[in-house]
């Protein structure tokens, strides 16, 4: 039961980060897809400055228009004034989509890697160790004849042969002592 409580707790826990890092996320993408304003902003102070402009400098910006094209476009677009002139600033949106969706796709796979790994830890460790817990207390009571269940695990297999081991070493002292009594008995 304490197990199942701590594998609860766990998703529990890597769930509620999942979540958190998606929000997390989110909020950066809102705050990126802006970055085109900033670099419109520039473009205009530096067109007001030199009176003209170096596209290289600005990644998100496609095109600059003016004149007749201002308002003709299909694609996304910011009209700015520079030098009291009207240009039609055309510009990317940033996708962050898509590297929502591959930490999502990442975080998918740890989970299912975290799944797998509480069920092996409870098939090959706790579950054996469960079937083992009572031998000792019956060992102790005297109970030689308790059967010891064989593991082929790597984790409890020199555990359960070294715990016959000494099933039979407590067997056998007892035999001896019980021939020793007798013969002590037979001897008065």
């Amino acid at each position: 039961r304490a197990f199942k409580r701590l594998c609860i707790e766990v998703i529990t826990v890597f769930l509620l980060l999942m979540a958190v890092l998606n929000l997390f996320l989110v909020g950066v993408k809102d705050r990126k897809e802006g970055i085109y304003r900033v670099e419109a902003k520039r473009l205009a102070d530096e067109i007001a400055e030199t009176g003209s402009y170096a596209l290289e400098k600005y990644p998100h910006i496609t095109g600059v228009f003016t004149g007749d094209e201002l308002y003709r476009s299909d694609e996304h677009y910011l009209i700015i004034e520079a030098g009291g002139t009207l240009y039609r600033v055309e510009y990317i949106v940033g996708n962050g989509q898509h590297s929502i969706a591959a930490v999502n796709c990442i975080l998918g796979a740890l989970f299912l890697l975290l799944i797998g790994l509480l069920y092996y830890i409870r098939v090959h460790i706790i579950v054996p160790f469960g079937r083992l817990n009572n031998v000792p207390q019956e060992l102790a009571r005297g109970n030689l004849a308790v059967p010891i269940p064989e593991e082929k695990s790597r984790f409890f297999g020199k555990f359960t042969w070294g715990m016959n081991l000494l099933r039979e070493s407590i067997e056998e002292s007892r035999k001896k002592e019980l021939m020793m009594q007798r013969d002590k008995k037979l001897l008065l």
